[in-house]
């Protein structure tokens, strides 16, 4: 092969004239394949594409992440406001029966000595004048708190203490008024209770267990403890009727006799 320039020889795959250093072939250019292009941008926009809807399905499930947590957390914050309502009501009556069962220790004895000893004053008239009308007693002693029933003011709970002839404590009654608040019938029952398979001597947790509901007031006295409760069931035409149980036990809470009274509507 000559070179085109200085005429000498050359080699056939020589790129550069070895003599005068003129070029002998073009290089090669790599040819624009636009289809490539396209492809590969395409891939790339797919790709950036996916990046951002990646990242806003991220940005999404973080959010609702959040929404839950937020959820969760209001829920947990009523659930703790709800439990610590039901927690001071359920303190508050246990402090009324709590003080009735210390009050019933001084049966036998004069009030002075049980205020004394027990730590409170007793007074001779509620400031409810729906406990005093609703109640007998001579002495009583009422919770601060209080609830409406039937549009009557009453305190949550009342103990009150009766008197024998001597004037030394005879009986001292806890009742609960906030446990008829929401009905003043008592508790809502599928029928009516019927106690008369027991004997006497059965157990409290036997009795009270076929009863299934709290009692709206109980009564201490030296030698036994009886519990009132009222509840209603519906009648066979439709009419609710309203019961009022009385059920007894002894010191050792043993069953000793119930009685029920059917309380009908009046002033028709």
């Amino acid at each position: 092969m000559e070179c085109p320039k200085c005429k000498k020889t050359v080699g056939e795959n020589d790129a550069v004239c070895r003599n005068c250093g003129i070029a002998l072939k073009e290089p090669k250019r790599k040819k624009f394949n636009v289809k490539r292009l396209v492809n590969r941008k395409k891939m790339q926009a797919s790709s950036d594409l996916k990046t951002v809807e990646g990242r806003k399905g991220l940005v999404r499930q973080k959010i609702n992440e959040n929404r839950l947590k937020l959820v969760l957390f209001i829920i947990s914050i009523i659930l703790i406001i709800v439990l610590v309502i039901v927690l001071i009501s359920h303190i508050s009556g246990e402090k009324g029966n709590k003080i009735a069962l210390e009050l019933i220790e001084y049966s036998g004895k004069s009030v002075s000595d049980a205020e004394t000893d027990v730590g409170i004053h007793l007074k001779d008239g509620s400031s409810y004048r729906g406990v005093n009308t609703a109640l007998k007693f001579d002495y009583v002693f009422e919770s601060e708190d209080e609830v409406r029933i039937n549009d009557i003011t009453y305190p949550e709970w009342a103990v009150t203490v009766l008197l024998d002839k001597n004037e030394k404590i005879e009986s001292v009654v806890y009742t609960d008024f906030k446990s008829v608040e929401d009905d003043l019938r008592g508790d809502k029952k599928d029928k009516d209770i019927n106690l008369d398979k027991f004997d006497k001597g059965a157990k409290y947790s036997t009795v009270t267990d076929e009863i299934d509901c709290d009692p709206y007031s109980i009564t201490y006295k030296k030698d036994n403890t009886s519990y009132l409760y009222k509840y209603y069931y519906m009648t066979d035409n439709g009419d609710a009727q309203q019961v009022i149980i009385n059920v007894a036990f002894d010191d050792e809470n043993k069953f000793l006799y119930y009685s029920s009274e059917l309380v009908y509507p009046e002033n028709m």
